[in-house]
């Protein structure tokens, strides 16, 4: 995108403001003006992935159906991270830049940190001769866009078209069944 933009620049929240088309006072020439600042552009939903912090399995080797109950014994924190190495804790400040985009455009809530509490239980029903296995931790958004700084002369600094980023959203379990294998 030029110094002048595209027409949705504005709409986007470019922040795009040029000082007039003539000869300044003085006689310098008019030059565009941005918002300085980060940006996070066209996120897009990649993947739900699940930082696991306790995993519990069980048998039904019955003919008949059986409920298990799973109830997590270890617990954690699971944290937002960014790809791309940006130094003097800037990672830690492009989270806000970031949760608005994907707030905004995925319609996700999003947390900088969650905590998966000791205790949480789930019960599940098992169909006969199969194996339940439980997973426990927070679900995590991956989610790619593009991620720059926008100067005030409305250059792009620190381009990382394809930046991903990984954030809690939810606290939860993971349920999975499978067959039992006979041995003979």
């Amino acid at each position: 995108m030029g110094p002048v933009g595209k027409a949705g620049a504005l709409a986007a929240g470019v922040g795009l403001l040029v000082a007039g088309t003539g000869p300044l006072a003085g006689g310098a020439s008019a030059r565009p003006v941005c918002d300085a600042g980060w940006r996070f552009e066209h996120p897009h939903r990649v993947v739900k992935k699940m930082v696991v912090f306790d995993r519990e399995r069980n048998e039904n080797r019955t003919g008949s159906r059986a409920s298990t109950t799973f109830t997590a014994k270890r617990g954690g924190t699971a944290s937002y991270s960014v790809s791309g190495d940006f130094g003097g804790g800037v990672e830690e400040d492009l989270f806000g830049v970031i949760k608005l985009s994907v707030q905004s455009h995925l319609g996700v809530k999003v947390e900088r940190q969650i905590h998966a509490e000791l205790g949480n239980s789930i019960t599940v029903t098992m169909r006969p001769h199969r194996a339940v296995v439980g997973k426990y931790g927070v679900f995590r958004l991956v989610v790619r866009g593009h991620l720059f700084y926008l100067t005030r002369t409305c250059q792009r600094q620190h381009n990382r078209p394809r930046a991903k980023a990984k954030l809690p959203v939810q606290v939860g379990w993971r349920v999975s069944s499978h067959r039992i294998r006979r041995h003979h």
